[in-house]
């Protein structure tokens, strides 16, 4: 392709082959699901990751192909909201030692409120069942849930490309599915151990896309969300630099 070409020419074949491979327009995007869509889902948000890095200023960073190639990856919700998918015994303990190291040190909620659902996740002890299990970390889910009484009903669903992020895998499923709070958490330690994380992933839980004057640092909101698929459809940093155009209705 390059043979023969200028490097604007070249650059501008490519550009119209990601296009082409994506296949894929703003509406489309915004439909994308996990349940359906995992692989699109995916690439949307690996070429993110890439144009990210690609159009930092002043700076000569690349993006790392290989870091990202020596280790596996999934598509995890960035907030979980129930934890229906564990079924073992050890799989809930471990979700409550999460979530309860993490809503030990949750400020934005009423404390009386906190320290039951702390007393209850210790009542539990090591012998808890499925129904009791289910009944708790639903009612510790809501309390990572922010309501968002602004939000309209046709906000982006749990399963939509809004709340979705790289992770690597081979963490557990209690990890997997676990709330915003307790994944920021993991990801700042894992930053700090110097551990390779995807750009957007990093600043998915940083807050990095959300105006500063609409942050709730422990909670993924629907302005979040909103928020994070406007810059994954931008064509500065996200994905709409490739995009199809939208074919009008006839």
């Amino acid at each position: 392709m390059a043979s023969g070409r200028a490097k604007s020419e070249f650059g501008a074949l490519l550009d119209a082959e990601i296009r082409k491979t994506l296949d894929l327009t703003p509406s489309a995007v915004t439909s994308l699901s996990y349940d359906t869509d995992m692989q699109k889902c995916s690439r949307v948000l690996l070429l993110m990751n890439v144009e990210t890095v690609r159009r930092m200023k002043d700076s000569s960073e690349r993006y790392s192909f290989r870091a990202y190639r020596q280790q596996a990856w999934s598509l995890e919700h960035i907030h979980a909201q129930h934890a229906e998918g564990l079924t073992r015994l050890d799989q809930w303990r471990e979700w409550l030692r999460l979530h309860r190291q993490a809503l030990a040190d949750l400020p934005a909620i009423d404390a009386a409120q906190r320290e039951a659902l702390l007393h209850r996740i210790d009542d539990a002890g090591d012998n808890i069942d499925r129904p009791a299990f289910q009944r708790l970390a639903r009612d510790v889910s809501v309390a990572f849930t922010l309501v968002d009484a602004s939000a309209q009903a046709g906000s982006h669903s749990v399963h939509s490309l809004a709340n979705l992020a790289l992770l690597a895998s081979g963490h557990d499923s209690a990890l997997s599915n676990a709330v915003f709070e307790v994944k920021r958490q993991r990801i700042l330690e894992l930053d700090r151990q110097g551990a390779y994380i995807p750009v957007c992933t990093r600043q998915v839980f940083l807050k990095y896309y959300t105006d500063a004057d609409a942050q709730q640092v422990h909670f993924w909101s629907a302005q979040d969300r909103e928020a994070y698929m406007n810059a994954i459809l931008s064509p500065e940093g996200g994905v709409g630099a490739y995009l199809q155009t939208e074919v009008p209705l006839s």
